[in-house]
């Protein structure tokens, strides 16, 4: 059995006919965020809507985070507050963490830390978790952010009318890849998870939603449920060096990137990226698939581009 599917011990198809009162779990993983958590705390206390649990993943944190997060726990917040600690290993990693511990769960909301939900978000979350939650094709719900402005993420590309039931693929080709609170039902967590790779720490965390295309649908929702801030040292803004210091994770995020359905200059594109990043890695082709990497990811015609861009990286990226 690969990564790609991962029982945790529970069984998502056909739990239940009819949800009247889906709960909601929202994953918060947090890494040296203790002041951002306590604005995304307040808005959860805003809540017009307080069934639900607020989950957060303490990512090795060596700030006042613990602290905070245990007098969180202990006032009566209206919600229930659970803190989860680990050794720094990454967003996904605490993900896949919070998805194989909290079992009693039908709608995981991902919000980071760094976020914050308007206070009608867990109402417009449950409401739209009704619709969908028997419905088995349907494997996740985007709602949409704004940002300090009160701009919409994505921009007019992602204009729609009401919502729009697509895999990750297909709403990338049609629209625009944009960010938002991505919310995965629990058949999507008792089947699937983020790759794990030793030593590194990051993978991006559109993955998730490209391994599930094979099986399951997204349904994009123009409701807007929270405000978006990108932080200058958050995964947003670190760019390329944080991606090269993490080649497999990008090896295999280029080979998704490869999926058929993806137009013909973008899969070389990232056949050229994978290419450098396995360069960058070190190892052969065999051990690249040992690490249950595609060896389809690595395509023979985007070698001598990806020598170029590895040795360009290398020199880049060693100055910083």
């Amino acid at each position: 059995m690969s990564w790609r599917e991962v029982p945790h011990g529970h069984s998502g198809e056909g739990r239940r006919d009819t949800v009247t009162m889906p709960k909601i779990t929202v994953v918060t993983t947090t890494y040296n965020r203790k002041e951002l958590l306590e604005r995304l705390h307040a808005s959860l206390k805003a809540q017009t809507d307080q069934h639900f649990t607020w989950v957060v993943v303490d990512d090795g944190s060596t700030d006042a985070t613990e602290a905070f997060m245990t007098k969180v726990i202990g006032e009566n917040c209206g919600f229930e507050v659970r803190l989860e600690k680990l050794a720094n290993g990454g967003k996904c990693r605490a993900l896949n963490h919070a998805f194989r511990e909290c079992s009693d769960v039908d709608l995981f909301v991902v919000v980071d830390s760094d976020d914050y939900l308007l206070s009608s978000a867990i109402k417009t979350i449950r409401r739209k978790a009704r619709q969908y939650v028997d419905v088995d094709g349907v494997g996740a719900i985007c709602f949409r952010y704004v940002d300090q402005e009160g701009q919409i993420l994505g921009g007019s590309r992602d204009s729609h009318e009401g919502d729009v039931v697509l895999s990750r693929y297909e709403y990338d080709r049609q629209y625009a890849k944009y960010d938002g609170c991505m919310s995965y039902f629990r058949r999507v967590a008792d089947r699937y998870a983020y790759p794990e790779f030793p030593g590194e720490t990051y993978i991006g965390p559109t993955v998730l939603q490209m391994i599930m295309a094979e099986r399951y649908r997204i349904a994009f929702t123009n409701d807007v449920v929270g405000v978006a801030e990108y932080q200058s040292d958050g995964l947003s803004r670190i760019g390329r060096k944080y991606r090269v210091a993490n080649p497999l994770g990008m090896i295999e995020y280029c080979g998704l990137m490869q999926h058929n359905s993806v137009r013909l200059m973008t899969r070389y594109k990232y056949a050229v990226m994978a290419q450098a990043y396995a360069r960058l890695a070190g190892l052969s082709r065999q051990s690249i698939e040992r690490n249950s990497i595609d060896p389809a990811s690595l395509r023979a015609c985007a070698r001598p581009l990806g020598i170029l861009l590895a040795g360009y990286w290398k020199v880049r990226y060693a100055r910083q």
